[in-house]
């Protein structure tokens, strides 16, 4: 295979933010996480590759990658080219960096190993579709570096306006979608293990565990599991480990969230006259979903839910569905709730109220999709809330992946009793979830092919709240996150 091909697809990773680090809550809440507009983007223009710095030394071909030098890159607010490898919905989001800034911990490369004796450089990340493609490291309006996929390019502007790019006679979609196939796949999926009531009558902790599944070389490897939830994001490999906290009499429960092979930060338990329960739905790149119970008469029910940056994971506020939307989505958002209290039997409605909480949302599996559930809550507090389906799509800034190449429909004739289906983005393997199990198939012309590869027996009710996928070469950088993992019995069918 050329580099040119390899180097695209390798590029399949599904993770968008900004953050270099764990931020302790400090009771000032992180609002959003926003993208800035691409009309004054300043990378905007023909650039010549001056030098070519192979970093990873899993690249092959690397006599022909060399080659490529004097080669143009070619940036526009619409499209991007690099080795002749096209991006057709890019965007950009810009960071003033300091030097310790991690490019790559894979790499172990940073700021400071490429530009020496700046306090401070802006560094533009280069994103398709939420797909990261790279990072341009600005040097001044005329100079700059380009760190993609391993390598890192020396640049210089020859032209302040893009070159056009003739996408008409690329064959470049075509290649990528029979190669990925043949490539290799893994998914991170992470599973919460709900609570269960104890003989006095409070409630364990739920647990998380987060699977490796990966089909390297045509066949199904060894399954790991690890504790907590393991997830991938634009600087590497994180984790979040949920913590409870007795103090002052209440039972607080919090999350801590950093980089892998990073330092565990302390944080700092803020009083409540209250006990606060925490259950994670869903989880991102850049965002969680919960549900949250704050009082002193716990019976395993949620009255709160919150969509939260993972940046400050702790915040005691959830973001409104504009903000990660926009003002527009508001109409929808308060149509379907009028809708759904409308719907009420007369003695519940009485129970409810009737106020439209444009924060009071999460995102749940329904029918093999993530799907955006919205609460009706209950005057006393103390009754178990409604819930009932918003009609918004998953936003891509809350969700890269969520597609179904075998219809549900289809999944649901072949496996009457299925509770949730996952496949992926290449099209070579499918887990299936019923009777809590999950069944590993191998899939070929979108259809499950054959008996299941494999299955796992699951947890009495365990749910999936994440999956991720990668492919190519990313399948052994991520499998490096779970080398110290433990391997899962895989039951042949």
């Amino acid at each position: 295979m050329n580099i040119i091909k390899r180097i695209v697809f390798v590029m399949v990773i599904f993770i968008f933010t900004l953050s270099i680090g764990c931020s302790k809550v400090n009771g000032k809440d992180t609002q959003s996480i926003k993208a800035p507009d691409n009309e004054n983007l300043s990378i905007r223009g023909t650039w010549k590759i001056d030098d070519i710095n192979i970093l990873d030394d899993k690249i092959e071909n690397k006599e022909e990658t060399l080659s490529l030098k004097n080669t143009i890159i070619s940036i526009s607010n619409t499209k991007i080219s690099i080795f002749n490898n096209i991006y057709s919905n890019p965007s950009f989001k810009l960071k003033v960096v300091k030097d310790e800034y991690v490019l790559s911990y894979e790499l172990n490369l940073k700021i400071s190993d490429i530009v020496e004796s700046k306090e401070t450089v802006d560094v533009i990340s280069l994103i398709d579709s939420n797909k990261l493609i790279g990072e341009f490291i600005v040097l001044d309006e005329n100079s700059g570096y380009l760190f993609y996929s391993g390598i890192l390019l020396k640049l210089s502007k020859e032209d302040i306006n893009p070159t056009e790019v003739d996408m008409a006679n690329s064959k470049f979609e075509a290649e990528v979608l029979v190669e990925d196939y043949n490539s290799d796949v893994g998914v991170m999926l992470a599973l919460k293990t709900p609570r269960t009531k104890n003989e006095d009558g409070t409630y364990t902790n739920e647990t998380y565990r987060t699977l490796w599944i990966s089909f390297k070389d045509n066949e199904i490897q060894t399954v790991i599991q690890k504790d907590n939830i393991i997830f991938p994001r634009l600087n590497g490999i994180w984790t979040i480990e949920k913590l409870v906290e007795e103090k002052n009499d209440k039972h607080i429960e919090y999350f801590l969230s950093r980089p892998i092979d990073g330092k565990l930060d302390s944080y700092i338990v803020e009083d409540s006259n209250v006990s606060i329960y925490k259950n994670i739905n869903f989880i991102s790149n850049d965002y969680i979903s919960i549900e949250k119970y704050e009082g002193n008469e716990f019976s395993n029910e949620f009255s709160i839910y919150q969509t939260i940056p993972i940046d400050n994971i702790n915040s005691k506020h959830g973001l409104s569905i504009e903000e990660i939307y926009s003002n527009e989505v508001n109409e929808k958002y308060e149509r379907d709730f009028n809708e759904a209290f409308e719907n009420l039997t007369k003695e519940n409605a009485e129970k409810s109220i009737n106020i439209v909480d444009f924060t009071n949302f999460t995102l749940r599996r329904v029918e093999g999709k993530w799907t955006l559930i919205g609460s009706i809550l209950k005057n006393d507090g103390n009754e178990e809330n409604i819930d009932y389906k918003i009609s918004i799509s998953p936003s891509k800034k809350i969700l890269n992946y969520d597609r179904l190449l075998i219809p549900w429909k289809n999944l649901k004739g072949r496996f009457p009793f299925i509770d949730d289906a996952y496949t992926s983005p290449t099209g070579r393997i499918a887990l299936i979830i019923f009777d809590n199990k999950l069944l590993i198939y191998e899939m070929e012309d979108r259809n499950i092919k054959g008996s299941p590869l494999c299955y796992i027996n699951l947890n009495q009710d365990e749910k999936v709240i994440m999956s991720e996928w990668s492919s190519g070469s990313y399948v052994d950088t991520w499998s490096k996150a779970f080398k110290d993992g433990i391997e899962i019995n895989m039951e042949e069918d």
